[in-house]
């Protein structure tokens, strides 16, 4: 395994602001359960070493964050 230093650097800073946005979010709001499974397919494309599957479950996982912020932003 490669040590990629900057890379290591630039995912532990997107976990930490990440992790800081999604709680201030939950403590307004209750978990949907589709919301907090949406990392199920990604896990299994892992864990079937699935590079194609795993890449379709970040798109779409990241499209369902980024369709729950719009609604939350637009206050809907």
């Amino acid at each position: 395994m490669l040590d990629n230093a900057l890379l290591h650097n630039a995912a532990d800073s997107l976990l930490l602001h990440n992790l800081r946005f999604w709680r201030s979010f939950f403590q307004t709001r209750l978990p949907q359960g589709d919301t907090m499974m949406s990392h199920r397919d990604l896990l299994t494309a892992f864990e079937n070493r699935d590079g194609s599957a795993a890449e379709e479950a970040t798109r779409a996982h990241i499209e369902g964050a980024r369709q729950l912020l719009v609604t939350l932003f637009d206050g809907n």
